[in-house]
């Protein structure tokens, strides 16, 4: 193999290993743009029309604070559901794994049909208290903003980038094991950003079965699965390096007239 033949090998090696945009923001299609945009207007007016309906609640007569917490409790939902449609479209926009995905969708269903059963309890209250309690159970129960929403997140994250150790970088191991090139330590790395992205993604399914659940159980679980993806950034980054040191060593020996045709077997 000539080192030109190789250096082409190597720059097309490291256009595979490079890591995309994991991020769940936004997308550049415009319709879909123009529909999570909407939605978040959406969730916004929900959200004030809330905070207003707690405020009418602190200030009202004892004989209207029935009806003013009832009414503030079907705002938290309605806010609530509205959150969790603008999530499962940005999640299926931004091409979440589909096995991924149908665990998203599957937690968020649960909780869509928890706050559906919440509304019947809290509107069917007869005494403040009840009304409190059934009011409590909407945030405590669900967690959709502190556990459910960032737990889906990071589910779809941790499986994107195990499908990129098992699909782009596989393929790059591959190409490189044709060339001759000792492939061990890096695939040693990458077995060991699988296993953490395999962890955090396995933590994050248990958070969401159970996003209401244990709180100091699942700060402690977002933690660990934050930690583990944290790890698998740093390996795959480790492992675009080691690979880009290939090229730059060879470009070194090319300087030696014995070592500018690569016929033999290469070990970096």
């Amino acid at each position: 193999m000539t080192y030109q033949r190789f250096s082409i090998l190597i720059v097309g090696v490291l256009m595979l290993v490079g890591l995309p945009n994991l991020s769940y923001a936004q997308t550049n299609d415009t319709t879909t743009t123009k529909k999570t945009t909407d939605l978040r207007e959406s969730i916004k007016t929900k959200r004030d029309e809330a905070k207003t309906s707690l405020d009418d609640y602190k200030v009202a007569r004892e004989e209207q604070k029935l009806a003013k917490l009832i009414q503030y409790g079907d705002k938290a939902i309605s806010e609530r559901t509205a959150a969790l449609t603008e999530q499962k479209s940005r999640f299926s926009a931004k091409n979440c794994p589909t096995v991924a995905l149908t665990a998203v969708n599957d937690a968020f269903a649960t909780i869509n049909t928890n706050l559906v059963a919440q509304k019947t309890v809290l509107d069917a209250s007869t005494t403040l208290e009840g009304a409190k309690t059934a009011t409590r159970d909407i945030f405590q129960k669900n967690r959709v903003y502190k556990y459910l929403m960032p737990a889906a997140k990071g589910a779809c994250i941790a499986q994107k980038l195990i499908s990129i150790i098992d699909g782009r970088l596989a393929e790059a191991v591959t190409k490189l094991k044709a060339a001759g090139i000792d492939t061990v330590a890096i695939e040693t790395k990458l077995t060991e950003a699988k296993t953490a992205a395999q962890s955090a993604y396995d933590t994050y399914l248990q958070i969401l079965k159970t996003p209401g659940g244990d709180d100091d159980g699942n700060k402690t679980k977002m933690n660990a699965a934050k930690t583990s993806l944290q790890t698998v950034r740093k390996t795959l980054g480790d492992v675009k390096s080691d690979i880009a040191n290939l090229l730059g060593t060879y470009r070194q020996k090319s300087k030696n007239p014995g070592t500018r045709t690569l016929d033999e077997p290469v070990t970096p």
